[in-house]
């Protein structure tokens, strides 16, 4: 789980990064990665490779777990303002939009 957190902080700190040209694709492929972190099959994949056992286990326990991984990479996001980092590049793609 504090690799989740490390994660979550790198990609969110790379788009924030102060003086560094916005890439948009950076930008864009960062998001996609965090919302790869999100999905089921990436936590059965990352479960499957570390304990070698995805495919036998129920999938009532399976959905449980992910629950729990969910939970706490929502508590990362918030933990690094994501959020907020979001907003901050919506409003920035806004307003070069209406100086174009």
């Amino acid at each position: 789980q504090g690799d989740l957190l490390v994660a979550t902080a790198m990609a969110v700190a790379t788009m924030r990064q102060p003086g560094m040209i916005p890439s948009r694709r950076l930008q864009v492929r960062l998001w996609g990665i965090l919302f790869e972190l999100s999905t089921p099959q990436f936590f059965v994949t990352t479960l499957a490779g570390s304990k070698g056992q995805g495919n036998e286990r129920p999938i009532q326990e399976l959905l449980s777990e992910q629950v729990t991984h969910a939970h706490c990479l929502g508590m990362c996001l918030l933990q690094v303002d994501a959020l907020e980092a979001c907003c901050d590049l919506i409003a920035a793609d806004l307003g070069a939009s209406h100086r174009a």
